[in-house]
């Protein structure tokens, strides 16, 4: 998976353009479809999946694309509300559309992934608090919905209780992630550290540290235990003339840019090449191979 799921934004549009105490057409349109316009960069895929990989949460994600992405989101809810009696202005549509991409943006900066907030600066941004499909997340963006829609009268009041819980939630997430950073910190003081949500629950965390060649992992969660469900370690293989190689190449320098928490393997061929294969560990299904003769 390499979005926040559309689901959610989704979801989050719809919570935050009922919000709104106009009853004006459109408006909630406007804001469900700037929540999910910044993933049009889908398109990337046409180029590749890598291609896909590493510029995915680019240019629609950044702060350059809110303007011409909340554009192209009012203008849109105003092509299918412009004959509707008592619909929203297009200046009104435009800003339920511009707050529908923030938070787009600000969901996809809770995930691990990473967003290149300030593109085409390529440093990518991420929290590390939600993971990327969350269910839990969906309900909770779902029942005060649901409510809006059962007592009408109580919209206003219902969105921002919805609100509440669902700031609730991110601090019960970043609280946890600040957990399980202080776990790996303190076996390992002077290591690089990163923690990851998992699939869920947001009780549950994989954290790393890494120094010295080796990297270790401890799996945790913290409605069954306070400390780590288990540890599991890795050594790096030994730098060969082959792996610089890779590295040093373009897909190799891309690769190390874009993972969290690079890992490798060495395999000598029968003809005498070595096949490098590259992973991250935050996603073990995304592998680059690379054949060296």
């Amino acid at each position: 998976m390499t979005v926040m799921d559309p689901l959610a934004h989704t979801l989050a549009g719809t919570l935050l353009g009922k919000s709104n105490p106009s009853k004006a057409k459109g408006l909630v349109l406007a804001c469900v479809l700037g929540a999910v316009a910044p993933d049009i960069d889908i398109v990337l895929t046409l180029w590749g999946r890598d291609f896909y990989v590493t510029e995915h949460r680019g240019f629609t994600h950044s702060l350059l694309g809110l303007l011409p992405i909340s554009l192209l989101s009012a203008w849109l809810a105003f092509f299918f509300v412009k004959q509707m009696k008592g619909r929203g202005s297009f200046q009104a549509l435009w800003g339920m559309a511009f707050l529908g991409v923030v938070s787009h943006d600000l969901l996809d900066w809770c995930t691990s992934w990473g967003t290149m907030l300030f593109w085409p600066n390529r440093t990518r941004f991420s929290l590390d608090h939600l993971f990327i499909v969350d269910p839990w997340y969906w309900a909770l963006l779902a029942l005060p919905l649901t409510a809006t829609f059962l007592f009408k009268e109580h919209r206003l009041r219902f969105c921002w209780a919805g609100f509440l819980v669902i700031l609730g939630y991110h601090g019960l997430a970043a609280y946890n992630h600040w957990k399980a950073l202080r776990i790996v910190e303190l076996d390992r003081p002077q290591a690089w550290r990163a923690a990851f949500p998992q699939p869920f629950s947001p009780f549950r965390w994989s954290a790393y540290n890494r120094a010295e060649g080796l990297l270790k992992n401890a799996r945790m969660d913290f409605l069954l235990n306070p400390q780590p469900l288990e540890w599991k370690e890795w050594r790096e293989p030994k730098a060969s003339p082959e792996l610089k190689a890779v590295q040093e190449s373009v897909k190799g320098r891309s690769y190390l840019w874009f993972a969290r928490v690079p890992m490798w393997e060495e395999a000598k061929q029968p003809d005498g090449s070595t096949v490098l294969n590259f992973w991250d560990m935050r996603f073990k299904n995304y592998m680059v191979e690379d054949k060296v003769t």
